[in-house]
């Protein structure tokens, strides 16, 4: 009995003791860990969060004498913002971003591609101008917005003329909401910060106002990268306290099963071409279509307008144009064009923003101007393809072949490759590249491919569906310039096609000056004799009345762009002479066989009544 008892009786003590054990340390057994603020390297304040459970955002400290609060992150390099939602399993170190105001003075525009307007207009940024740019909504706050349509698939990124400084998806603050995701990172970026160069990639459809809150005083450039020089830094520019917010406004409107696109075209710009480009082409917002084109001073232009099927991209023919006969005219754009017949006629060379309202029955016009030239005429340029030994090897990330970068032409806009071999069934483009870059990351521009060629051009075609490249149909040794007022292409056989036409009958066929480049009106190298050709030409003058005649030279294998070889160009060989009698174009004295040669090296045209070229 007296043992049991005594048992029972520690018993209790022990329970007792225990009890008051606890008492005396509080009973808390929770792991706790520390959460230490700083401010760089000083210490705002440490405290202590239970395991498992989340920091409370310390709006105390988000105060600065002289500075503005950015935001807290989670490394002291700032590049990546603390989440407050994140759950505390360690001692932590969060590091408070403050700013000193700095105005930020570039200008910001949105650049991409996609399904919506904008965005397929912007085309990455080679149409730059008012319905892209961003807007500065505070006086003392660099905060830049815009509110667009973005179609599901649409990829863009925020960036300034040319790419020289650009945000992208590593700036965005929040992707999902309400556990929804709206946006998502696409391709590659530059340099160490991968994510901050990527594309922003839209995964909803929907109207949405973009708002870039920069904060220039505390931007960071990535100087290790190998193209990085002191000119072009921005390119660089990591912009560590940078971000991008987002709202979504409302769905965005229905797109239309087809669109109807006005372009410029002209005598210089495109060569009376149909040059259909994102450089050429308006942008569109409801019914008011806008462009921002640098036009050369006493060029001839004019507007036209196609529909284009939206999902199959396949081009109708021309609907409608503004010409000076048709349209009506603002006093401004009448006080910046002269007229030349019906085309219109930049009085000065500069920077043209020019508006067709199409809501009306008739399009109404209207310009402002301003003295600047593009950035892009300070590029390099370099022909890329299928044609190397290591396909596509002309540009890459880790370098670049200046064996195969094209040259300007004197002071000139166009740049030249000439000489170059290639064989059916080629693949090529011209790449642009910033101005003395030495690899592609981070240079990457505008690729000039078969929508900026121009055509008709017997020599190549598009290399297939949804495929831009150039694909050459025959095998030779090409020419390949680019011009880059009007930002066209053009690939040229060494060598020419030279027709005759004029206001007679030739072998049977009335020319009624247009050769139609018919064989028997076309002129044949002279064997033996360099930059000759020769015609034999039968003429017949049913009709009565004139002779008038005139040469029309292509490049090799090319139907666009002939230049004419008329009376100027008369030589004084055989019965040339004979031919100079009118206030035009050169005649021929009668009906007859004459034998008409022309001299590519000196431009020169002349007439003869037998062969010369037989003894």
């Amino acid at each position: 009995m007296f043992k049991k008892n005594v048992l029972k009786f520690f018993s209790i003590l022990g329970l007792t003791f225990c009890s008051l054990l606890a008492l005396v340390s509080g009973g808390d057994k929770t792991v706790k860990h520390d959460v230490t603020f700083y401010d760089n390297t000083t210490v705002l304040k440490t405290v202590k969060v239970a395991d498992g459970e989340k920091a409370t955002r310390p709006t105390d400290l988000e105060t600065k004498t002289g500075y503005t609060f950015v935001n807290w992150f989670a490394t002291a390099s700032k590049n990546h913002v603390f989440d407050f939602d994140t759950a505390i399993k360690e001692d932590v170190k969060v590091y408070g971003g403050f700013s000193k105001y700095q105005v930020d003075d570039r200008e910001w525009y949105v650049v991409g591609s996609g399904q919506a307007p904008l965005l397929s207009a912007s085309s990455w940024g080679n149409n730059i101008g008012p319905s892209f740019a961003m807007t500065k909504t505070s006086a003392d706050k660099n905060e830049f917005s815009i509110t667009l349509d973005v179609i599901a698939g649409d990829e863009f990124q925020f960036a300034g003329p040319s790419w020289i400084h650009k945000r992208g998806f590593g700036y965005v603050e929040e992707v999902t909401k309400d556990g929804k995701a709206y946006f998502e990172g696409q391709g590659g970026g530059y340099g160490d910060v991968v994510s901050k160069g990527r594309n922003i990639k839209a995964l909803v459809s929907g109207n949405y106002t973009f708002t870039l809150t920069t904060f220039p005083a505390d931007d960071t450039f990535e100087t290790s990268n190998p193209s990085y020089t002191e000119d072009q830094k921005d390119i660089y520019n990591l912009g560590t306290y940078d971000s991008i917010r987002w709202v979504r406004n409302k769905d965005a409107e229905p797109l239309p099963t087809s669109v109807i696109n006005w372009y410029v075209k002209g005598k210089n710009i495109t060569s009376w071409a149909s040059i259909h480009t994102s450089y050429t082409r308006f942008t569109k917002v409801g019914e008011i279509y806008t462009l921002d084109v640098y036009l050369e001073e006493a060029d001839e232009i004019m507007f036209n307008s196609f529909s284009t099927d939206i999902e199959t991209g396949v081009e109708g023919s021309q609907i409608g144009y503004v010409n000076g006969g048709s349209g009506t005219r603002s006093a401004a754009f009448d006080a910046l064009f002269d007229l030349s017949g019906s085309n219109f006629v930049p009085k000065k060379a500069g920077t043209y923003h020019i508006e067709i309202d199409a809501s009306g029955a008739t399009p109404a016009i209207t310009a402002t101007f301003e003295e600047a030239k593009p950035e892009v005429m300070g590029h390099d340029f370099y022909v890329n393809g299928t044609f190397l030994d290591t396909p596509w090897g002309a540009v890459t990330n880790e370098a670049i072949n200046a064996d195969y970068k094209l040259s300007q032409e004197g002071e000139s806009n166009i740049y030249s490759y000439r000489g170059l071999s290639l064989k059916e069934g080629d693949e090529i483009i011209v790449q642009t590249m910033t101005k003395g870059a030495t690899v592609g990351v981070g240079n990457w521009g505008m690729k000039l491919d078969y929508k900026y060629l121009i055509t008709p051009n017997t020599n190549c075609e598009q290399a297939g569906t949804g495929n831009t490249n150039i694909k050459m149909l025959t095998t030779g040794i090409f020419d390949i310039t680019i011009d880059l007022y009007s930002r066209t292409v053009k690939i040229a056989q060494q060598g020419n096609d030279i027709y005759v036409k004029g206001s007679f009958d030739a072998c049977g066929n009335g020319t009624n000056w247009s050769h139609g480049f018919a064989e028997n009106l076309q002129l044949a190298p002279v064997t033996g004799q360099a930059g000759i050709y020769m015609l034999e030409l039968e003429v017949e003058n049913e009709k009565g009345g004139d002779l008038s005649f005139a040469l029309e030279v292509f490049d090799l294998g090319s139907q666009a762009n002939g230049v004419f070889v008329g009376k100027a160009n008369l030589g004084t060989e055989g019965i040339s002479a004979q031919c100079n009698t009118s206030a035009s174009n050169p005649k021929l004295p009668a009906t007859g066989t004459y034998w008409i040669t022309y001299n590519t090296i000196t431009k020169t045209m002349n007439v003869y009544t037998s062969n010369p070229y037989v003894a």
